[in-house]
């Protein structure tokens, strides 16, 4: 019996594709758990002094300047941590304490980015900054974190109801709140030193998820310096912004003790062409701002005052703005239209203390302006006021009342970089003003009715007295014209009409630079000099003086003059009283006219020729004054010979040379130097010798041989 075969053994299971699965599933547990231990480990990472180092350095890096950080923390539970901040800027005199953090931290919810919502905490607290401006409109910041200067590149302006998200959907989505606690700024000019201290600052600006608005809320006190820290003022700002840009901004500004000279760095920089120098005073009130219509539509409201104000630069020559109270009620709408934006001043109010403006409504404003977008205030200045003020050019006025009234409006050009210039300001500026001074004493002269208009267009302004206007009773013209123009200091032409005034010894000091024989005499001497005037007079020169220099700004003054002094009464000053014993008088010189054409030119007033005309002689000078007061003059006596009984002999023995006498000095010190008759004989006996020695000689012996016999 044959034996049967046995069934073939059973295959192996396949043990070497399951231990590959095997293995890359243990592959992976191990990755993962590696990737879990990397990602646990990376906070840990991150708080080594190594991270902490390279942080410093890379900061150091970006700013010009020293950085340190006392501690980094970092945690998937706590967030980021920072501790001990410290900025410090390089000077001259060392290093130097820029910006101190205590702490910042920072926390997102990674949970909520799974679902794209996106949810974050930030806090700051315990911050110092010191800020320091200079006189070039520049800070420490801008040098220190390397800030580009001057006006940034314009940016494509956002849609309307966009800020650039691709859906508003994540924008609503978002929650956040960044919380500024303990914060300090101090702010320090490089000159003045310290100006303003914002302590106890606390900043809050949040969202929360599902809406638009951002709210924003900022306190602070306001210190000076030299305040008792239980007096600081108080500025707080809050509001609601719509972060889309198609709902409207409310907020409110109100700032009590605000140092506004603090303020005046960002004026010089948002307008460098504005010419103010001087921006002092403290602050009270509130401002409320509402924007909408896209950004387009703004209103302003509020009243602010300001105490102990003083304004002063170049736009304002030398005078200087002050007043115990400044008060603005600032009620703006800014409106836009197809023509472009237009703005509405009804409501508004600025009170300068001498100087009061009030809105124009915005339809007769354009109505005023031709036609034109624009604004338009009606100003009421009282010139007694303006002319008390610190270095005030209408102090000179002396006028007890008078006021400058009327309409002022600026005309809107395409683009707005305009108001960055304030020569295109006045270049635009549309003027119709009253001037209504009743009585003014200048120099103890004394000018009343004095009215007239001011027309301003096209950057020139033209002011022409009315009739009735009178300078000492008599009857008198004033035109002046004006380029607006401060670079120039506004340049302008000045006519001048004045017949029959009467005139005494207190406007001796102001004839004398064109008569110098009234040198010597003030006010104290009225009765020593009487007389009518005629004048007429075109000058021209810049209307602003300079500051630091008078006499400068009179010696860019020229013109031409023609003056003349009718039936008067000169007695002179004691300095030059022997002019009168030379001219045998013991009286007064009575006189019928004094006077000539005058130029005034590089600080001089000059004449030609003056005529001296008494009731028997016609005496000459020729000269001239400078703005300081000297005075540089000849006065020819040869006159005086006529009708003397050797008058002939001794002008024939001159030779033609001139009998001068030298008046010098000043306007208030005069001095006067008399001919040496003998020695101008002998002179011009030497010079008469060339033609005939004999009879020159003879001629002189004569004459001494006479004199001898008469004594």
């Amino acid at each position: 019996m044959a034996e049967t075969p046995s069934a073939p053994p059973p295959a192996p299971p396949p043990r070497r594709r399951r231990s590959l699965a095997f293995r890359l599933v243990r592959g992976g547990a191990l990755l993962a758990a590696l990737v879990v231990v990397v990602v646990m480990l990376v906070p840990f990472v991150l708080s080594m002094d190594w991270a902490r180092r390279r942080l410093e350095a890379g900061l150091a890096s970006a700013v010009d300047g020293t950085v340190r950080i006392a501690g980094l923390h970092t945690s998937w539970w706590s967030g980021f941590r920072l501790e001990g901040l410290e900025i410090q800027e390089h000077t001259p005199s060392g290093p130097r304490e820029l910006l101190r953090v205590r702490e910042a931290e920072a926390d997102m919810a990674f949970g909520q980015l799974v679902f794209g919502r996106v949810s974050f905490h930030a806090r700051v607290a315990g911050v110092h900054a010191r800020v320091v401006v200079d006189g070039s409109e520049s800070s420490n910041l801008e040098r220190v974190f390397r800030l580009p200067r001057g006006r940034p590149a314009r940016s494509p302006q956002p849609e309307r109801g966009s800020i650039g998200f691709e859906g508003r959907g994540s924008l609503r989505a978002m929650r956040f709140l960044v919380e500024v606690e303990d914060a300090t700024i101090e702010v320090h000019d490089r000159e003045r030193g310290h100006l303003q201290t914002l302590a106890s600052m606390a900043l809050r600006a949040g969202k929360e998820r599902d809406t638009d608005g951002i709210g924003l809320r900022l306190a602070a006190d306001l210190i000076a310096p030299g305040e008792p820290p239980a007096t600081p003022g108080r500025l707080e700002v809050d509001g609601t912004v719509d972060a889309t840009l198609g709902e409207p901004f409310t907020g409110r500004l109100r700032a009590d003790g605000l140092e506004l000279a603090g303020l005046l760095p960002l004026l010089r920089t948002l307008a460098p062409g504005l010419g103010i120098t001087t921006l002092q005073g403290r602050t009270a009130g509130e401002l409320r701002i509402a924007v909408g219509d896209g950004g387009l539509g703004c209103t302003t409201a509020g009243e602010i005052t300001v105490h102990d104000p003083r304004v002063a630069g170049p736009a304002l020559g030398t005078l200087e703005l002050r007043a115990p109270l400044f008060r603005c009620v600032p009620k703006v709408t800014l409106a836009r239209e197809p023509g472009g934006a237009q703005v509405d001043l009804e409501g508004f109010v600025l009170d300068l203390g001498g100087i009061r403006l009030q809105g124009v409504p915005r339809i007769p404003a354009r109505t005023f302006l031709g036609g034109r977008r624009g604004i338009a205030l009606d100003l009421d200045a009282d010139l007694a006021l303006l002319a008390a003020l610190p270095n005030s050019p209408l102090a000179a006025l002396a006028a007890p009342a008078g006021r400058i009234q009327g309409r002022l409006g600026v005309g809107f050009p395409e683009r707005v970089e305009w108001l960055r210039d304030a020569d295109r300001i006045l270049r635009a500026l549309r003027g119709e003003l009253a001037l209504d001074v009743p009585v003014a004493r200048p120099g103890g002269q004394e000018i009343t009715g004095l009215r007239g208009t001011l027309a301003i267009a096209d950057g020139s302004a033209r002011f022409t007295s009315s009739e009735g206007t009178r300078v000492n009773g008599g009857p008198a013209r004033i035109v002046a014209t004006s380029a607006l123009d401060i670079a120039t200091r506004f340049p302008t032409e000045v006519e001048i009409e004045w017949h029959n005034g009467a005139v005494q010894g207190d406007a001796a000091p102001m004839l004398s630079r064109f008569v110098p024989l009234l040198a010597g005499l003030d006010a104290s001497q009225q009765s020593r000099f009487r007389s009518q005037v005629q004048a007429t007079a075109r000058a021209s020169g810049p209307a602003w003086p300079e500051r630091t220099d008078p006499l400068g700004y009179l010696a860019a003054w020229s013109g031409k003059a023609d003056l003349a002094l009718l039936e008067g009464m000169l007695q002179p000053a004691p300095a030059l009283q022997a002019l009168l014993d030379f001219l045998g008088r013991d009286k007064p010189i009575h006189f019928s006219r004094i006077g000539g054409e005058f130029e005034v030119q590089k600080g001089q007033v000059r004449s030609q020729l003056t005529r001296f005309a008494t009731r028997d002689r016609v005496l000459t000078l020729r000269g001239s004054v400078g703005v300081d007061g000297r005075i540089d003059y000849r006065l020819d006596l040869t006159p005086l010979l006529e009708g003397h009984r050797d008058g002939e002999r001794i002008a024939a023995l001159l030779s033609g040379r001139p009998l001068e006498a030298t008046l010098g000095g000043t306007i208030t010190a005069p001095t006067l130097a008399l001919p040496d008759l003998g020695k101008t004989l002998v002179e011009g006996v030497l010079k008469g010798a060339a033609q005939d020695p004999q009879k020159a000689v003879e001629g002189l012996l004569d004459i001494l041989r006479r004199r001898k016999k008469d004594k």
